[in-house]
């Protein structure tokens, strides 16, 4: 199945404005209502030209705390299990998340918070091309492919758990 994203314009993302937001510290968001309970913006990390990209849900507490995408124990799940087992480090994919700030009590994102945020990584894989997109989770199934599964859940997680390494 090949994934056609139609990229909304709404978020100029430059290669500047990438790099400046994928550092540690970030310029606060406030267009929904995740900004009020968050440390950090949460944007994305690795190469800015990786061939393989690795989307989660959202920042968990650790996250927030260092403003690193995949930092706490799911990160560290994530490094071990799946990109050090492919024969990749940190470094050479590209990591990120459908919302850039955490969540409640590390709820799910609401759907107008997904939608507020899924703008900034469309241009993340505008700029960073990634040959492959590896969706970690339902939650960031459902947000990149809904057009493709016409908002199926069941067809979202299926997909999810077919790109899931065994």
């Amino acid at each position: 199945m090949e994934l056609r994203i139609s990229l909304p314009k709404s978020v100029n993302l430059t290669e500047g404005t990438l790099l400046r937001y994928s550092g540690r510290r970030s310029k606060p968001a406030k267009k929904c209502d995740l900004h009020k309970t968050r440390e950090n913006i949460v944007f994305g990390t690795g190469k800015t030209s990786a061939d393989l990209m690795f989307v989660g849900e959202g920042p968990g507490a650790e996250e927030d705390k260092q403003g690193m995408p995949f930092v706490g124990r799911s990160g560290q799940l994530l490094t071990k299990k799946m990109i050090e087992a492919m024969g990749h480090t940190r470094d050479t994919v590209y990591i990120a998340n459908i919302v850039k700030c955490r969540p409640p009590e590390n709820r799910n994102p609401f759907e107008d918070e997904s939608t507020t945020c899924i703008p900034y990584l469309y241009r993340q894989i505008e700029y960073v091309k990634p040959k492959v997109i590896v969706c970690l989770g339902s939650v960031a199934a459902q947000n990149l492919l809904k057009n493709q599964t016409r908002n199926n859940k069941k067809s979202a997680e299926s997909l999810s758990n077919s790109m899931a390494l065994r």
